[in-house]
């Protein structure tokens, strides 16, 4: 998968999506509970879908986990 991203057009298709998305702009920034919704409800499950694996800690931080082979 790491390879596949490191595919110019294929980073754009993603980060493309990804900004496609509406998502809210607010006061609390990350510790907004719409902005959180939107990270575990939108953001977690497309980028898990592409076969990485992607964890949120304890603050709703978004940590993509990569390995090396």
């Amino acid at each position: 998968m790491v390879e596949q991203l490191s595919e110019g057009s294929k980073i754009i298709e993603i980060t493309q999506k990804i900004l496609g998305i509406p998502s809210p702009q607010a006061e609390l920034f990350e510790n907004e509970p719409m902005v959180q919704e939107f990270i575990k409800n939108i953001v977690k499950p497309y980028v898990e879908e592409l076969g990485l694996l992607v964890r949120l800690d304890a603050r709703g931080n978004f940590i993509l986990c990569l390995r090396r082979s």
